[in-house]
């Protein structure tokens, strides 16, 4: 029981996300653990773009008698493609409006548009 409860907090502290240095043109991926990153640095020589796609997403939820509902939700995802086509999943949310104006800071320090791939 005590290791479950570790998973369960484990679980709300950590936070994945991307950090650059955009002066020596790395980037990594880490998990945040209450303040402590975790990840390896990689290089990258350039940027090429920005862009977001929608998608739709389900998920199905089960009662004790065996009832189930599903619910669907459009999902927004921002992604950024560096020069060897590697494409790094940067963040996921249900507003496109919000994902938009968290990339802005990105945006800025690469000197990138976003390409919005989403029809509207």
């Amino acid at each position: 029981m005590p290791l479950l409860i570790l998973i369960g907090v484990l679980m709300i502290i950590t936070e994945k996300g991307f950090q650059f240095n955009l002066d020596a043109n790395k980037y990594r991926e880490y998990y945040d653990i209450a303040g402590l990153k975790l990840g390896s640095w990689e290089k990258y020589h350039s940027a090429q773009k920005i862009y977001v796609n929608s998608a739709m997403m389900s998920q199905r939820i089960y009662s004790r008698v065996s009832a189930s509902s599903t619910f669907t939700n459009q999902v927004f995802n921002a992604y950024l493609k560096l020069d060897d086509d590697n494409k790094l999943h940067l963040k996921g949310m249900k507003n496109k409006e919000k994902l938009l104006k968290k990339l802005e800071p990105l945006c800025n320090a690469f000197g990138l548009e976003v390409v919005d791939n989403t029809n509207g």
